[in-house]
């Protein structure tokens, strides 16, 4: 039988929110209570600092049990007209929405690990990875890999 287990503040979590955006945390911290959330700022294609980002949330949060990864974006591209495709842009879908989210699942993983309890990696990823469309391929593929 599986239990559900609370991942929301107003269910009795502690969540620690990571983003790009400070606007966008500052309104998470305000809509839930600085009680019972925190924030972070990190960028996930930051892999220059991901050990030590990685290392002080352990450290600041020993109690960490489950690491949700949800990054992302798209961009329209069109793959029939090769002269006018931005590649570094076709790479950087790949590596915000599937490589940098592969490093930091691993970069987590000895902690979740080393834990006596139960522990989680959970990934977003989105149903244009299954069913992808023609005019977001890095992303449709990101979200497939994931």
């Amino acid at each position: 039988m599986t239990v559900p287990v609370p991942m929301h503040p107003a269910q009795g979590s502690k969540v620690i929110a990571v983003g790009l955006r400070q606007d966008r945390l500052n309104a998470f911290v305000q809509k839930h209570g600085e009680g019972k959330v925190s924030v972070v700022r990190f960028n996930i294609t930051d892999c220059e600092h991901m050990d030590q980002f990685v290392k002080d949330i352990t450290t600041k949060h020993p109690d960490l049990d489950c690491v949700h990864l949800n990054s992302g974006f798209q961009r329209m591209m069109d793959l029939t007209k090769p002269e006018e495709l931005d590649l570094d842009m076709f790479h950087s879908q790949i590596n915000t929405n599937f490589s940098c989210v592969v490093e930091m699942a691993i970069k987590f993983l000895p902690f979740l690990k080393s834990k006596a309890t139960g522990t989680g990696l959970i990934f977003t990823s989105s149903n244009l990875g299954t069913v992808p469309a023609a005019p977001l391929p890095a992303y449709c593929a990101s979200k497939a890999a994931l």
